[in-house]
């Protein structure tokens, strides 16, 4: 064998141990989805939707192997809080609290502004200290809802009377359609999936104190997650164009 030979052989084998020595060592993750619709929801065994088809995309791109779970949100949490696996979650927003047992990747994703829905039987003002400021109106609030800085000023400057719930987000929709409940305050993209669903079922309130857009969200990972693995994953996300941020 002349020495041009020997030298490709010599490269050939190396190349071919370091991808072997990388597949071996690249973690595979268990992303975790539930269903909210629009941002992720199950259609043929798969979940979909704005953020669900974001996150797959970069998952793929990024060579990152995983494995797909139904799981419900809390339940989620709690995974990530015990940090026993190679976890990571499908477009959670981020908060101080989450910061204490998770860690994310850039942001995904950047809501549309918050929107508030009544009963279809009321028909507010549209001035926000006159319908905050009405005791006779019932908020409901989700106690999972990161709802960031602009509407948690308003709430502590206006008090207005609320009802903090847990389970499904869809029960603020039905508490609010059944009359159990009078105002919330939602998401744009949710609110105009339920009116496309449910037509009638409620109203929907714009109010220029809520601010032009809503908060981020991001893949939310468990501490056991590798930095390589983030890293891969935050060096599509740059890649795909996606890092785009609320204004501060």
């Amino acid at each position: 064998m002349n020495l041009f030979g020997t030298l490709w052989l010599i490269l050939s084998s190396f190349l071919f141990s370091q991808n072997s020595f990388s597949k071996q060592n690249t973690e595979e993750i268990t992303l975790h989805y539930y269903d909210r619709p629009p941002f992720m929801f199950e259609k043929n065994h798969m979940p979909t939707g704005l953020t669900a088809d974001l996150v797959l995309q970069i998952f793929k791109d990024a060579d990152v192997p995983y494995k797909l779970k139904k799981t419900p949100a809390r339940r989620q949490l709690r995974i990530l809080k015990e940090n026993q696996g190679s976890d990571c979650s499908l477009g959670f927003k981020r908060s101080q609290e989450r910061d204490l047992f998770a860690q994310f990747t850039l942001p995904i994703y950047l809501d549309g502004p918050w929107v508030l829905i009544s009963s279809p039987r009321l028909n507010l003002s549209s001035n926000i200290e006159t319908v905050f400021g009405n005791k006779h109106l019932l908020l409901i609030l989700f106690s999972r809802f990161t709802y960031g800085p602009r509407i948690e000023e308003l709430l502590m400057k206006y008090s207005p009377k609320t009802l903090t719930i847990d389970g499904e987000v869809s029960r603020i929709y039905e508490m609010v359609k059944n009359g159990r409940a009078d105002i919330a305050v939602v998401t744009k993209e949710e609110a105009e999936y339920q009116d496309k669903a449910h037509p009638g079922s409620f109203r929907i309130y714009n109010f220029p104190e809520f601010g032009p857009y809503g908060e981020n969200r991001y893949i939310m990972c468990s501490k056991k997650v590798s930095q390589n693995t983030m890293m891969k994953l935050n060096n599509t996300i740059q890649r795909l164009r996606l890092h785009i941020t609320s204004p501060k």
